[in-house]
């Protein structure tokens, strides 16, 4: 139904190949949003002239299909790429503005109608009273120079670049930036740096894993294992049978050898046999001790 009605709509004229929808952002005021759309329009004129559709005809596209019922939201990449396919357009561009540490940063989505695909999405500061704030954003988005596919494993966050937000993950496409050093950032639901890399992007496309590595993922249970208060314990136990072992030990052969002097002093054999004896018990219980604590350090390593 949307289809058939949008269709017969632009029947009888070819459209242009690149429509730029309404800049999203419920976080900003209608006016500033209205800011980007025309610093967007400005740009994108400078660089397609008559292969963009006008604001007109794009607020017309979107009211006649959400009279012919489209419910879902057009920054969604499927609901995008049906409005392309209805509109007749090759790309589509979805903007958003954010608000965020005293700036306003805005992201754009290039998508490949026909291949249903996000070519890339590139994001940067935008000054209200400088319209042209935008050039580097559409000339990284429209140019491509540099695509990064980004893998952040399980993470959920917004990525940043450069201090500009890009977009939540996972990215609706690869991440377009001109090549050289970034720094790419992911923050968690109160905007804490979860995540930070130093990287370096090449002419072309490429994969990159932001992911916390696995290396990390050891360290950090190798660090809990070693601060394991069943796994300190057995060593304290260890150590301290160890010194009672010694005592025992030493005290008992320092006994024998005064037993076995020439001529003992009988005052003395039956005092130094009962040390003796008592020694060896100290030695005995240092084993046990010993003993106990071997068995919590392997228990406390295999927490």
């Amino acid at each position: 139904m949307l289809i058939v009605a949008l269709s017969c709509a632009l029947a009888a004229a070819t459209p242009p190949a690149t429509l730029v929808l309404p800049t999203d952002g419920a976080e900003v005021l209608p006016a500033i949003r209205s800011g980007v759309d025309d610093a967007l329009r400005y740009g994108l004129t400078q660089r397609l002239g008559d292969a963009l559709f006008s604001a007109e005809s794009a607020e017309a596209i979107l009211a006649d299909a959400v009279a012919a019922g489209l419910s879902c939201s057009p920054k969604e990449l499927s609901c995008a790429t049906r409005i392309g396919i209805v509109a007749g357009a090759g790309e589509i561009l979805i903007p958003t503005v954010r608000q965020g540490d005293g700036r306003l940063t805005v992201s754009v989505v290039r998508v490949d109608v026909g291949r249903a695909a996000a070519l890339g999405v590139a994001a940067g500061a935008y000054v209200p009273a400088d319209p042209s704030s935008l050039d580097l954003v559409l000339t990284t988005l429209m140019v491509l120079p540099a695509t990064i596919t980004l893998d952040a494993g399980d993470m959920v966050g917004d990525v940043v670049v450069d201090g500009a937000i890009v977009g939540a993950l996972p990215l609706i496409g690869p991440l377009a930036t001109l090549p050289g050093p970034h720094v790419v950032a992911v923050l968690g639901p109160r905007k804490d740096v979860l995540l930070q890399r130093n990287v370096t992007t090449r002419p072309g496309h490429q994969h990159l894993n932001i992911a916390p590595t696995q290396h990390k993922d050891d360290d950090d249970r190798a660090s809990s294992t070693m601060t394991s208060p069943v796994l300190i314990g057995g060593w304290v136990a260890m150590g301290a049978g160890g010194l009672l072992m010694l005592a025992g030990t030493g005290g008992a052969l320092l006994s024998e050898l005064e037993l076995n002097t020439p001529n003992p002093d009988d005052s003395r054999v039956q005092e130094v046999k009962e040390s003796g004896v008592l020694l060896v018990g100290v030695a005995l219980v240092g084993a046990a001790v010993v003993g106990v604590g071997g068995a919590m350090a392997l228990l406390g390593s295999e927490q």
